[in-house]
């Protein structure tokens, strides 16, 4: 196998599909990991970027339809005969189910460069994060999790790049949510400084920005977004 890039782009590529995994990835249970969307031409994204990395993964994005769910349809894209990269997500699987997520992210990430961290909090943006810019509603970045080693992590990157933020706890129980869920709330300059930094690929999908974004503030925040990696 021969990968297509270099290996600093290498290690950024990597840890950006770890971040969008741990954030809505899985594993089937013939061992096959994936990652979903709501948004076919994200994964599309994410598609390219796994061939870059790892030229001979087959992948296959498929479509799954759930019952009374308001995200569906759901786009998977299952990664498959590329047994460094399957390993590597299913020990982050595993760690995630033991909310031992700084296990991972201490020796791979946060001890790395700044376009690694960055990377990762890209990833994990794409999979879990919000926008919201409406004009009665302040330009605001929203990430979410249930992991409170996750949290920690999110929180170390942010604080390295001065991006003030908050953490609210909802304590609700449910079916999906079976302990707390932790909102990272960034707001007004911060939140646009946030989106200068990890350009995330989700904020570049018109269909998203359609849905997220007042008209008013589009070309502001395609400004702040620049030109796709």
């Amino acid at each position: 196998m021969q990968k297509h890039v270099n290996n600093d782009t290498y290690q950024e590529y990597l840890v950006q599909v770890i971040g969008y995994f741990i954030g809505d990835g899985s594993i089937e249970t013939k061992g096959t990991p994936y990652i979903s969307s709501k948004y076919k031409s994200l994964l599309t994204r994410y598609e390219k970027l796994i061939h870059l990395i790892y030229p001979d993964t087959i992948t296959s994005i498929r479509i799954y339809h759930k019952r009374n769910s308001k995200w569906s349809p759901e786009y998977r894209l299952y990664l498959m005969k590329s047994f460094f990269l399957n390993e590597i997500l299913k020990e982050a699987h595993i760690l995630r189910i033991m909310d031992k997520l700084n296990v991972l992210t201490m020796d791979l990430i946060l001890y790395s460069s700044n376009d690694v961290k960055i990377a990762f909090l890209r990833g994990l943006f794409d999979a879990e994060g919000g926008l919201y810019w409406r004009q009665n509603h302040a330009c605001e970045i929203k990430i979410s999790t249930t992991l409170a080693s996750l949290l920690s992590s999110i929180e170390v990157i942010l604080n390295h790049f001065n991006i003030k933020h908050i953490v609210r706890t909802d304590k609700r129980r449910d079916k999906k949510h079976k302990s707390d869920v932790y909102y990272i709330r960034i707001f007004g300059d911060h939140a646009r400084d946030f989106i200068r930094v990890f350009k995330p690929y989700k904020l570049y999908l018109s269909e998203y920005i359609v849905k997220h974004v007042d008209s008013k503030y589009r070309k502001r925040l395609k400004g702040l977004l620049g030109q796709i990696k």
